[in-house]
Order: C-alpha cells, then structure tokens, then sequence
C-alpha cells in the first residue's frame, strides 16, 4: 500500500478504533494498534493460521522418509 492510501484512510481506522493514538512527540501524534479491536485480533488470529501452516509445510519438507 501506497504511503499516500494509507494518510488518505487513516483517519478512517482511528475513527474505528483499529489505531488509537499513544503520545505526543512535539506536534507530531503517535499513534498504536489497538490490540482490543474485534478486527485486529482477528487479523492477529489469521497471521498465527498462516504461520501455523507455514511452519508445518516447511516441516514437512524437512522430514526424511523412514526405510523400510
């Protein structure tokens, strides 16, 4: 994504709660993922399922067939 769709969305996910902002820096806003937020922590939820099936494939390939 674009640095460009991502200013013109972000007031978007700060009004949905996705982020939710930290502190101040000068004038400059920090902002946080807001690990509460029904869609983060499915996000969260989907990123371990890939992981999870990732590693396992990996594993997979790793394994030596037995000898018979």
């Amino acid at each position: 994504m674009s640095k460009q769709t991502l200013y013109k969305n972000f007031k978007d996910l700060e009004e949905l709660g996705v982020v939710k902002p930290s502190r101040n820096i000068g004038r400059a806003t920090m902002y946080r993922i807001n690990t509460e937020h029904p869609l983060v922590k499915r996000l969260n939820e989907m990123v371990d399922e890939v992981s999870l099936q990732i590693a396992e494939k990996e594993a997979d390939k790793m394994r030596v067939p037995a000898k018979t």
